[in-house]
C-alpha cells in the first residue's frame, strides 16, 4: 500500500488585541516600541478550519505521495511538496490541482559510508541504511512459459538453466529431454536444440546454457565433460572435453570459464570457485567453502555460511562467503577491484525457518537423519549482477504474505548501498537480465517449473 500525504490549509481565526506603540527614527533608524502584551495580546484564541485535503489512497500517480518531507506555498498561490520516497518536488495550484513534478536529479541524498584503502585494494564500507527507499525498484511481470498440461512444448521437466539473445528469443535446458527449448519474445515455441544421447551434439546431464553475441550456443554436459557448441539455429558445430567436472556459471568472449567444483556430496559438502583459462594448464581458485567433517554421518547443517557468486556480462567475478557481509569484485584475469561491506544485524532463526528445513530434507529425516540449525541465518543466499553491475544481494529476510520472496540488498556499480528492496520473483545467479528485462527460473503454485519474464522499473538515477 503506498504511503499518503495529506496536505491541510487552514483559516485562522484570531482576536487582535490592539496593544499601544511608539514609533520614532532614531539616527535613521526606525524603531517600533510595543508593549509587553503584544499586538496580539498575551493568549490570542485561534481556530483552524479544514479547507481541502490533497493525495489519498485512490489518487492518481501525480497526486500521490511515497514520504513527503516538506511544504512551501508561493506569492500566487502554488504549492511545492518534496517528496524525498519518490526522489521528486510536485508543484500544485492553489486549488491543489497538479501542474508538473520535477526529479530532484541533482539533489542526491548523502552517502553516510567511507571508502578505505587496504592492502591496494578499495573497500567500501556501508552503513545499515540505504541511500533510497525501496520504492525505487519494481518489477512487472510480462510472459510467463510452462504448464502443466497441453502442448508438449511447454511441459518443463526441470529447468536446468536460460538464456536471451538480442533479438529477445529465449533458450530454456530442460533437464528430463536433454535439449535446449528456444521460444520467440512474444513465447511461441520455435524448436529444440541437441538431444539426449552419447553421440556428437548429443548430451546426457545438461546443466548450463549460454548465448554467444557471435551467435554461438553453448551448453554443458557434466556427465560428459563436455562443452558442446551449436549455432542458434541448432546446427551442432564442435565440442570439447574439460579436464574435470564442473558447473560453469559465465564463459566469456576469450572462452575461458567461470566454475563451481563440488568437493563431495552431504553432510560433508564444500566447494571451490575456479576459472579455466584456455592458455593454462591449472586453473585460478578463487575462493574455497570448507568441508564439514566434523558432524557425524547421520547429522547434516542447514543455513550454514556458503559461497555465492555472479559474474557480469562484462566477466568481473563478485563473490563473497556469507559468514560475513563482505563481497569481493575481481575482473576477468581476476585481480581484485573492490571489496564491498555493509553493517547488518544477523537474523534469527525462526521455527518457519525451521519448519522449511524439515520439509525440504524430509527424505534425510525419515532415513534417520538429524539436522543440526544454527542459532542465527548467514549474511546472504545469492547474488546476482545486472547489465549495469548492480549488485543485487538475495538475503534470508523473507517478504510477508509470500512463499519465495525475499528481501535483496542493492548495491550500485561503485559499491555503495543504494535500497533494500522486496522482490517476490525467484532472483538468484541463474536469472539473466537483458535490456531493462529481468528473466527468472521459477514454479507455479501447483510446483511446475516455469520461465518469467519482468519488465524492470526504475524511478532513480544513480
Amino acid at each position: 500500500m503506498k504511503k499518503t500525504f495529506a496536505a491541510f490549509l487552514a483559516l485562522f481565526l484570531v482576536s487582535i488585541l490592539f496593544g499601544a506603540q511608539k514609533i520614532e527614527t532614531v539616527d535613521g533608524v526606525r524603531v517600533v516600541h510595543n508593549e509587553r502584551g503584544g499586538k496580539w495580546g498575551a493568549n490570542p484564541e485561534v481556530k483552524l478550519e479544514l479547507i481541502r485535503t490533497i493525495g489519498g489512497l485512490e489518487a492518481e500517480e501525480n497526486l500521490s505521495f511515497n514520504n513527503p518531507n516538506d511544504i512551501v506555498r508561493d506569492s500566487a498561490g502554488n504549492y511545492y511538496i518534496l517528496d524525498s520516497g519518490k526522489n521528486r518536488i510536485q508543484k500544485l495550484d492553489s486549488e491543489g490541482k497538479f501542474i508538473f513534478a520535477e526529479a530532484r536529479e541533482n539533489q542526491k541524498p548523502a552517502w553516510k559510508g567511507k571508502v578505505e584503502t587496504e592492502n591496494g585494494v578499495k573497500v567500501i564500507k556501508n552503513p545499515k541504511s540505504a541511500l533510497y527507499p525501496a520504492s525505487i525498484f519494481r518489477l512487472e511481470e510480462e510472459l510467463s512459459l510452462g504448464k502443466a498440461e497441453g502442448e508438449e512444448a511447454y511441459l518443463f521437466s526441470r529447468i536446468n538453466g536460460l538464456d536471451v539473445d538480442d533479438d529477445g528469443n529465449l533458450y530454456v535446458l530442460d533437464y528430463g529431454s536433454a535439449q535446449v527449448w528456444v521460444f520467440d519474445d512474444r513465447g511461441v515455441f520455435l524448436r529444440t536444440i541437441g538431444r539426449k544421447g552419447q553421440g556428437p551434439g548429443e548430451m546426457e546431464m545438461p546443466v548450463f546454457v549460454q548465448v554467444e553475441p557471435s551467435g554461438e550456443l553453448f551448453v554443458f554436459d557434466y556427465l560428459r565433460q563436455n562443452l558442446i557448441t551449436f549455432s542458434l539455429d541448432g546446427k551442432y558445430l564442435r565440442q570439447s572435453r574439460t579436464r574435470e567436472s564442473f558447473v560453469p556459471l559465465r564463459i566469456d568472449h576469450q572462452g575461458n570459464i567461470v566454475g563451481s567444483v563440488g568437493l563431495a556430496p552431504p553432510p560433508i559438502g564444500g566447494r571451490e570457485l575456479k576459472k579455466y583459462f584456455l592458455t593454462q594448464d591449472q586453473p585460478l581458485v578463487i575462493a574455497r567453502e570448507d568441508q564439514d567433517r566434523n558432524r557425524q554421518k547421520a547429522e547434516m547443517a542447514v543455513a550454514k555460511p556458503a559461497l555465492a557468486c555472479d559474474v557480469s556480462s562484462q566477466g568481473n567475478i563478485v563473490w563473497g562467503k556469507s559468514d560475513a557481509y563482505e563481497l569481493r569484485i575481481l575482473d576477468p584475469q581476476g585481480v581484485p577491484i573492490r571489496f564491498i561491506q555493509k553493517k547488518h544485524d544477523p537474523l534469527p532463526l525462526s521455527e518457519r525457518d525451521r519448519k522449511f528445513y524439515q520439509d525440504e530434507y524430509a527424505d534425510w529425516i525419515r532415513a534417520g537423519g538429524k539436522l543440526v540449525f544454527p542459532d542465527h541465518l548467514p549474511a546472504f543466499m545469492d547474488i546476482s549482477v545486472d547489465v549495469e553491475e548492480r549488485i543485487f544481494v538475495k538475503t534470508y529476510e523473507r517478504v510477508e504474505g509470500t512463499t519465495a520472496g525475499r528481501y535483496f540488498d542493492i548495491f550500485g556499480s561503485d559499491g555503495k548501498y543504494l535500497a533494500k528492496v522486496p522482490i517476490r520473483a525467484n532472483l538468484d545467479h541463474g536469472s539473466v537480465w537483458k535490456k531493462n528485462k529481468l528473466y527468472a527460473i521459477e514454479t507455479d503454485s501447483a510446483g511446475n517449473p516455469v520461465v518469467r519474464r519482468y519488465g524492470v522499473h526504475w524511478e532513480f538515477k544513480q
